[in-house]
């Protein structure tokens, strides 16, 4: 099996190349694929076309795809970043596919458990919701998006959600890349994970992975190696993957290899990389300035358009350091005490937070010098 295979397929062809990868994982298993749990990316209820959400069309698709193949264990399982609950019945997930006999999972409500990491990059263990033990198949389907801590949110980083709220807190506070391998690793020598990722509407900028530029694309990335199909992305998107740490990481403890890219629909990669603006994540520990970089040039919380709060309390209840309050009703950050996780941003829906790194006029121009000096302008 060719795992490090990723189709880069245009939407209309999906299912195609979806069957092709389907069936490579039922020979792997010998045919002993009787039940599937698909993880989208519902971070919130913004809409697909914003870039910010997995696409229903695609997840019918695939729940279609599954029944005509007689496989009737179906579930949809998420946990966002804000009520869960609330964002699946905005986005009309409970109507929509319980009528198709699709179990939708509240991951904030599941029972966990404890497991070991394979790796031990972040944590010996930690908790995972029992439920992913009880399906044959994972297929993990994210958004590509941009992320403004860890430079992109594609195929690894969704299925941080499979972390408690406390313990995605407590991965922000310590090392979010090292915990997105954590949790990957631990997926992936559970049980096989086939990676479609929703490309139809991306999203580029340094606000990501809630707000961005929307960047229409029209296309999917298909693959039985999530690290595969995020490098693919990551070069799609005009990155390096050697720039994102946990994609890094994963390569050098071997959870994944580089891509074997199939462009059979041909699509025009070269265009597609001059839509998009990747941030520059946090500097991968192995650098000799990161205690100075994130100490001094630390990413800090703003509110860019007070005006548009609407005191959801969303930052309030999210930040792991209790640093956010309301004065008169006017929102405030202690920037003393916050530590630039950022979560406050991606709590916040109604585009009223930004973020600023500290002293930026000096850090653009050591990271300018960087890549200059590298010859890397992905650096």
């Amino acid at each position: 099996m060719n795992k490090h295979k990723v189709y880069i397929v245009k939407k209309e062809n999906c299912v195609k190349y979806f069957s092709r990868c389907f069936d490579e994982i039922v020979l792997q298993c010998s045919g002993k694929i009787g039940s599937v749990l698909l993880k989208p990316n519902f971070v919130n209820d913004l809409p697909s076309e914003k870039g910010v959400t997995t696409s229903l069309h695609l997840i019918d698709l695939v729940v279609d795809f599954l029944l005509q193949n007689g496989i009737i264990k179906i579930a949809i399982a998420e946990g966002s970043i804000q009520n869960t609950e609330s964002v699946l019945k905005s986005l009309g997930v409970y109507e929509k596919y319980e009528r198709k006999g699709v179990t939708i999972v509240n991951l904030e409500k599941s029972e966990r458990i404890t497991v070991n990491s394979p790796v031990t990059v972040s944590a010996k263990s930690f908790s995972i919701p029992k439920i992913i033990d009880e399906y044959d198949l994972l297929i993990n389907m994210p958004k590509m998006k941009t992320h403004a801590l860890t430079g992109v949110s594609l195929g690894m980083k969704n299925l941080f959600a499979f972390f408690s709220l406390s313990g995605r807190r407590f991965a922000h506070l310590t090392d979010i890349d090292n915990a997105i391998v954590d949790m990957y690793a631990y997926i992936r020598s559970a049980k096989p994970i086939l990676t479609i990722m929703d490309s139809i509407v991306a999203m580029s900028g340094n606000r990501g992975p809630i707000h961005g530029n929307p960047v229409d694309l029209d296309i999917l990335l298909v693959g039985n190696d999530t690290v595969a199909v995020d490098a693919a992305a990551i070069e799609i998107m005009g990155s390096n993957y050697k720039a994102i740490k946990h994609i890094s990481i994963a390569l050098e403890k071997k959870l994944g290899v580089l891509p074997d890219i199939h462009n059979d629909d041909g699509i025009n990669i070269h265009d597609i990389k001059k839509k998009f603006h990747v941030p520059t994540p946090f500097v991968p520990a192995k650098d000799r300035f990161v205690k100075i970089k994130n100490s001094i040039f630390k990413k800090e919380p703003v509110f860019e358009h007070p005006g548009k709060c609407t005191k959801c309390l969303s930052c309030v209840k999210i930040c792991p350091k209790n640093c956010i309050n309301f004065t008169h009703d006017t929102p405030v950050i202690n920037h003393d005490q916050c530590v630039g996780c950022l979560c406050c941003n991606e709590a916040c829906k109604y585009n009223v937070m930004g973020y600023r790194v500290r002293f930026g006029m000096l850090y653009n121009f050591l990271l300018f010098l960087k890549k200059t000096a590298t010859g890397n302008n992905n650096a």
